[in-house]
């Protein structure tokens, strides 16, 4: 069996090549980066144990549905430490809800879930919580950059089910902070309220009342200042969070 490890030079680390069976493209990681995808990890870790894992050129080979534009999505959004890239860089006609299950089936488990409280705040102070035995501390939120990232969290882990839907009070919550992004527009891009819609549309929509789910946008609002989305988010990212925020993703 071929050996996937190589360097480019003598000065950088070893590499792993995978290759996508679908389309044929290619992807080279470093150790660091492959330790951010667990699947991968394991492969790696199990490459003698199974058969046909690699091609004749040492390359580890993925197969459907692990695809080459959605992987790399991922990739950049977990080497970032950035959860809004996953919705952002996503073209609308893309399938939100297959990223995130490739995103589960990949096992990736870099992005923790914003605690829910009975008060309309997710971050308004410090918090300690203990989730599974692993320990989050959460602080006010300095900007919007940061409060982009803690409601893609909040969607990532209402998707994967981390809150317990049994709760009306959660219910009411997730209904306010859905809310909030869709209704501002200024800080959360039109691609970001459009998988977001797609997502409780497609998973979350029977937890509303009937008055509720009046209140959501359709997809035509939400596309309404797509126009001006190319620009009016380029360099606001260290700006403070607005009045109308913050007590709400700060």
């Amino acid at each position: 069996m071929a050996n996937t490890l190589e360097t480019v030079d003598p000065t950088t680390e070893l590499i792993y090549k995978f290759r996508f069976e679908h389309s044929g493209q290619s992807v080279h990681l470093t150790k660091k980066q492959l330790n951010f995808i667990p699947y991968l990890s394991t492969l790696v870790t199990n490459q003698n144990d199974v058969s046909n894992i690699q091609n004749q050129n040492g390359e580890y080979l993925l197969k459907s549905p692990i695809d080459y534009t959605s992987f790399m999505v991922i990739l950049r959004s977990v080497t970032s430490d950035q959860p809004y890239i996953l919705f952002n860089e996503l073209h609308e006609d893309e399938n939100v809800l297959n990223i995130l299950e490739l995103f589960n089936d990949l096992g990736v488990n870099s992005f923790s879930a914003p605690p829910l409280q009975e008060e309309p705040s997710i971050l308004s102070t410090s918090i300690s919580i203990s989730h599974r035995s692993k320990h989050f501390k959460y602080r006010p939120i300095k900007n919007i950059f940061e409060a982009r990232n803690t409601a893609a969290e909040f969607i990532i882990a209402l998707h994967k089910k981390k809150y317990d839907l049994h709760v009306f009070a959660i219910k009411k919550q997730i209904f306010s902070l859905l809310m909030v992004i869709f209704s501002n527009s200024n800080i959360f891009s039109t691609r970001f309220r459009h998988h977001t819609f797609i997502v409780v549309k497609e998973c979350f929509l029977y937890l509303f009342s009937e008055k509720q789910r009046l209140q959501l946008p359709t997809f035509e609002q939400i596309a309404q200042n797509k126009t001006i989305d190319s620009w009016i988010y380029l360099h606001d990212d260290e700006q403070p969070v607005p009045e109308n925020l913050k007590n709400v993703f700060t």
